[in-house]
């Protein structure tokens, strides 16, 4: 299969561990342009194709959901997909009929969670290095998190 699609025999691995019977589904999405079954690092090693497949198939229909629920992309980057957020709303924006100014806000609305994201992490660290008790961590009401449900 490797050489079938001109891919690495450690991209086609992947690729089956992810998608299993679905593989050449997903590879469908990149037969008429190579380039979509290209890797690209700046993205972990994720094809254009992944990107596509999860809006043809699997039903993304925001930025957000391409890069935290379909490919994981929101973790599995250092910088939270940031650099590659972007290039992805470009490439799926004509999938999903988004005109030039809702990929701007696609992308802005991705930033925009990442950063937040990545501040309430880091004053949750802030508590945790500092020992304070959950109730003195920062919480909006200054209340401990609520630990669900009581019997």
């Amino acid at each position: 299969m490797a050489t079938q699609f001109g891919l690495p025999v450690g991209q086609i691995e992947r690729l089956a561990f992810r998608y299993g019977s679905l593989l050449e589904d997903v590879l469908a999405a990149g037969a008429d342009d190579a380039t979509l079954r290209t890797p690209k690092p700046e993205w972990g090693d994720y094809l254009p194709a992944e990107i596509r497949y999860a809006v043809t198939a699997e039903g993304a229909l925001t930025l957000k959901d391409v890069m935290v629920r379909r490919t994981h992309l929101a973790i599995e980057l250092a910088d939270g997909g940031r650099a590659a957020a972007p290039e992805i709303a470009a490439l799926i924006a004509p999938l999903l009929g988004w005109d030039e100014a809702e990929t701007s806000q696609q992308v802005k609305g991705y930033l925009t969670e990442v950063e937040s994201d990545r501040a309430a992490l880091e004053q949750l660290r802030a508590g945790v290095k500092s020992g304070a008790a959950p109730g003195q961590r920062g919480d909006s009401d200054g209340s401990a998190p609520n630990p669900g449900p009581t019997k």
